[in-house]
């Protein structure tokens, strides 16, 4: 889950099959799927407008009242912009591991929980993003790194990131906090996202890593995929993150020689 502290019933579907080159820029209205094509990928897009198209996990939560949520829908033109900015994205992707991994991605208009605004969720094969976050100043960046953080998580679990080496490779005073009180209560407390020298110095790239390893992991792959500039500048500055870095690089060529083109952009 992607929580900056800020945190299937098919409804009647329009197809539009889209070119590799080109975009989507219309949708009709009352209609809420979008069929859509790059390269050998064909990806489905729904809009998240109801709570039962939630995560399994999140609806036997709130069953149980156990969390608080508000969910409200994407507009138009929010939906046609997310949309969008996938389908530059998943170019980033080799297809047999988008087809391999990947069913569907909902798109919300905002979503809170237990007060938090999320970012985005996953649940199995489908990713949840929601378009009104937090971080309005870069909102282009912060759509694209959402959906980056979500699909880690995906392949992290389908073909098995080594987690204890990752572990290995903090300070041996570095711990997370993985209790979900005391996450709560540092993502609460944090008011900026981005990592402070001294966690840059424990090999966090951003403040949201401290949580847990998987979401260490996360930001990491978000950075990698939508800043090589400033994971390049990282990496030659902070020995920890740089041995992440690359254990991060080594799992993903494993996975897909086809990823090479985002990693040869980070020197």
């Amino acid at each position: 889950m992607k929580n900056r502290t800020r945190y299937l019933h098919l409804l009647t579907a329009i197809v539009v099959l889209v070119t590799a080159t080109s975009t989507c820029s219309a949708i009709t209205p009352n209609r809420s799927s979008l069929l859509s094509t790059i390269d050998n990928y064909r990806f489905v897009t729904e809009q998240l407008i109801r709570v039962n198209q939630l995560p399994p996990s999140i609806l036997f939560a709130l069953q149980n009242k156990e969390i608080e949520i508000n969910l409200s829908p994407p507009n138009k033109s929010q939906y046609v912009h997310y949309v969008d900015i996938l389908s530059g994205e998943l170019k980033k992707y080799p297809p047999d591991i988008l087809n391999s991994n990947l069913m569907k991605i909902y798109i919300g208009g905002s979503y809170r929980q237990n007060g938090g605004t999320v970012g985005g969720l996953y649940s199995n094969q489908n990713i949840y993003v929601f378009y009104e976050q937090s971080n309005e100043k870069n909102k282009a960046i912060y759509l694209k790194q959402t959906f980056h953080h979500e699909f880690s998580s995906i392949l992290i679990q389908a073909y098995g990131f080594p987690a204890f080496d990752w572990l290995k490779l903090n300070n041996p005073d570095f711990d997370y906090l993985i209790n979900p009180r005391k996450i709560h209560e540092y993502l609460r407390s944090i008011s900026v996202y981005e990592a402070s020298e001294a966690q840059l110095k424990q090999g966090l790239v951003s403040s949201y890593g401290k949580s847990n390893a998987e979401n260490d992991i996360n930001t990491y792959v978000e950075m990698i995929f939508t800043e090589p500039k400033k994971m390049s500048k990282l990496i030659n500055t902070y020995p920890i993150i740089h041995a992440k870095y690359d254990m991060i690089k080594a799992f993903y060529l494993s996975i897909s020689s086809g990823f090479e083109p985002v990693f040869s952009a980070i020197k």
